[in-house]
């Protein structure tokens, strides 16, 4: 018989495995040479360290407002805002048909974070949806510097998971 992992409560209700399931696909998004695979691994892990910090029965939808809400400005670099705004206009292509002005992101919506959290997450639907191509240049790109504010958003979020973990 396998032994089990122990597996420790945190405060928010979630537990240690989470965190460590999330690290280990970190590690395989970073050995993947396919910009789309990078990105879908990484999202894993960012969905599960979301799901860590805000609680496993929430909607994708209120992760997303609760991240937009707490994610501090500072953690999505400027050169990475710049990278996204010279792709942009970024679209959801999701549902796009029932109100097309209010899934396009333009250039300028970026300098708002919230709305890059959004163009991250957008690529996400339109990726795991079927909706971005792998052959479109433009897709490449949106999937390569997606991955790179992932990176910078899932480090923020360990942060935040362990110290809510060692103020317990």
């Amino acid at each position: 018989m396998i032994p089990l992992p122990s597996i420790r409560v945190m405060p928010n209700g979630t537990w240690d495995l989470i965190l460590d399931r999330a690290i280990e696909w970190r590690k395989v998004a970073d050995k993947q040479d396919d910009p789309f695979l990078k990105f879908a691994i990484e999202y894993i892990a960012f969905n599960a360290l979301c799901r860590a910090k805000y609680g496993y029965k929430k909607k994708d939808r209120d992760i997303i407002e609760s991240l937009k809400k707490e994610l501090p400005p500072s953690r999505i670099p400027k050169d990475k805002i710049s990278k996204l705004k010279e792709i942009a206009p970024i679209v959801n292509v999701r549902n796009a048909y029932l109100d097309k002005d209010r899934h396009i992101l333009h250039p300028e919506d970026l300098d708002d974070p919230s709305n890059v959290i959004e163009a991250v997450y957008w690529a996400r639907n339109n990726l795991f949806h079927g909706d971005k191509q792998y052959s479109f240049e433009k897709d490449q790109k949106l999937v390569e510097i997606g991955y790179e504010i992932l990176l910078d958003i899932n480090d923020w979020l360990i942060e935040e998971i362990t110290k809510e973990e060692s103020e317990s």
